[in-house]
């Protein structure tokens, strides 16, 4: 397929500074929202399942908006590519704001559900077009300072909605909550409809969509991630459910790379991966997503299963990693859009990642103190969410005008699909950790059947109301017995959870390797073709 230039219309010179600006915070709107959501649905449903007296629906509604949401985002990139990310972009934005309507106003569990699963698709598209669009109007140096700033504020909203919604739910019901983000996405339509040129190839004749590649990503994609989602807990690893799973997973994969190797517009484009600095920054995004997109839901297990703190407390500890997150992305961006260091800040974030994952390996213990928990913690946040900047920013520079949509998605979708990889792997090791339990005779035999089953189960661990209960009915011998195994069991889930970091470690690892591989010219002198 031929294209024309179209260099003049998409000079970026054209666009003042004030432009350039209220496009961003377009940009920033719509991604604070969907991603305020995306934290809010997880703390509100709860409440939504109960008044709906649906609380058996609970694994099947959170990996709707997740699994939606992995799907379209690679999809995304490659039709913002072909058709101009102008007006898809604002189509999933009024898709998602209607997808708000839909939750606030949705009366059973099932119309909540497919609300839901909408608003996880246009989130898709929103994330795989926001740094691509940047990417349209902004130069190379002011690149990873806006990609920077969209990254700080989605995490500023991290921290913030979980607090926002307790509040909001408390004090006016969970309806409430999404009728407070229904201005959000109305701005960014109004600021991108007025103010974003509409940058879009002018091809010699209109495209052919890849539907059969479509359909076998779809494929290949979704038992993937239902198997990740739910294997070890409602679907058992080792099940005839799991095989056929992975043998849809794989069939389609094979169809999908024999399709999209010989169609003139694939869905995925391989031939990106033919460029072997594509290929190992890809590489490296994935399996470092792995560890940076799982460790934000393991470190409070730690601290609530291995070192038995509270929520409250828990959620304070894990605070200060989060700030540092915040204010490291910011600067990072900036920094780069001066500097064009993006090797060197790959491997300092990815050396630090590797010694702060290392450190959680073999110092996290039940009894490991708290100023060494933040040591740890806030230098691990020193490297791996400000990470995911250098990495887009790097891709943009090299990548081809033409593909800089769905090169930059897929990086974004390795974030989703390495955090559902590390969940999973967490499952994983902490379940097998705690087949290894034992409860001594003595201390069974004095337990009813309902204390014996309460005491066999992980969530023991954080339920120290339940211990206090078991205790006033033990002897005082026995009670120092259940204390004792109460400790062991902290003991065995820990071994669980450092075998995980020790993964995270070997992940980034590698990772830092692939990027040491990196050619130091492809970061001093961008491609010839990334302007066309």
């Amino acid at each position: 397929m031929t294209e024309k230039n179209n260099s003049t219309k998409q000079d970026k010179a054209f666009l003042s500074q004030s432009n350039k600006m209220l496009i961003l915070t377009g940009l920033i709107t719509a991604s604070m929202v969907t991603v305020f959501y995306s934290f809010a649905r997880a703390n509100v449903l709860p409440s939504i399942l109960a008044a709906f007296n649906g609380m058996q629906f609970y694994a099947v509604v959170s990996i709707s908006a997740v699994l939606t949401m992995s799907v379209c985002t690679p999809i995304a990139g490659k039709l913002g590519d072909l058709f101009g990310r102008k007006k898809l972009y604002i189509g999933s934005a009024l898709l998602f704001f209607l997808s708000l309507v839909g939750c606030a106003i949705a009366p059973n569990v099932p119309v909540y559900t497919a609300c839901i699963a909408l608003a996880g698709g246009s989130q898709g598209f929103v994330s795989a077009f926001n740094n691509a669009i940047i990417a349209d109007f902004a130069t190379e140096e002011e690149c990873p300072k806006y990609v920077g700033y969209n990254s700080t504020m989605s995490t500023v909203i991290q921290i913030a909605a979980p607090l926002l919604t307790g509040i909001i739910t408390d004090q006016f019901g969970w309806r409430t909550v999404f009728m407070v983000g229904l201005p959000f996405p109305i701005i960014s339509i109004i600021l991108l409809a007025k103010f974003l040129p509409d940058y879009k190839k002018e091809l010699a004749r209109k495209p052919k969509i890849d539907y059969i590649g479509i359909v076998m990503f779809l494929g290949a994609l979704v038992p993937l991630l239902i198997l990740l989602s739910v294997g070890g807990t409602i679907i058992p690893w080792a099940s005839p459910i799991s095989f056929a799973l992975i043998a849809v997973a794989v069939v389609c994969a094979v169809i999908l790379v024999f399709v999209d190797t010989r169609h003139e517009e694939p869905m995925i484009s391989f031939y990106l991966f033919k460029d072997s600095s594509y290929l190992k920054i890809f590489l490296a995004s994935l399996l470092s997503g792995v560890a940076s997109g799982a460790v934000a839901v393991y470190l409070p297990y730690y601290l609530q299963n291995v070192m038995g703190l509270s929520t409250t407390l828990s959620g304070t500890l894990i605070t200060p990693r989060t700030i540092v997150t915040t204010i490291v992305t910011a600067l990072v961006g900036v920094v780069l859009g001066k500097s064009g260091k993006y090797k060197q800040a790959l491997v300092l974030m990815l050396g630090v990642s590797v010694v702060s994952y290392g450190a959680m390996t073999f110092l996290f213990t039940p009894t490991t103190s708290v100023p060494m928990f933040l040591a740890i913690t806030i230098v691990n946040g020193l490297g791996s969410t400000a990470m995911v900047v250098a990495i887009i920013a790097l891709s943009m520079r090299i990548l081809p005008r033409k593909d800089i949509g769905v090169g930059v998605s897929f990086l974004v979708f390795t974030t989703t699909f390495g955090g559902s990889v590390g969940n999973a792997l967490g499952g994983l090791f902490t379940n097998s950790a705690w087949k290894n339990i034992s409860i001594p005779s003595e201390l069974l035999a004095a337990l009813s059947p309902e204390q014996a089953e309460q005491i066999s189960a992980s969530s023991i661990l954080r339920n120290k109301e339940a211990i206090e209960a078991i205790r006033g009915t033990l002897s005082p011998d026995l009670a120092g017995t259940l204390d004792s195994t109460i400790e062991s069991f902290r003991l065995i889930l820990n071994q669980g959870v450092s075998n995980l970091f020790l993964t995270f470690t070997i992940l980034c690892a590698v990772s830092l390797l692939l990027v040491l591989s990196l050619k130091l010219s492809i970061m001093d002198t961008p491609k010839q073709n990334n302007g066309q």
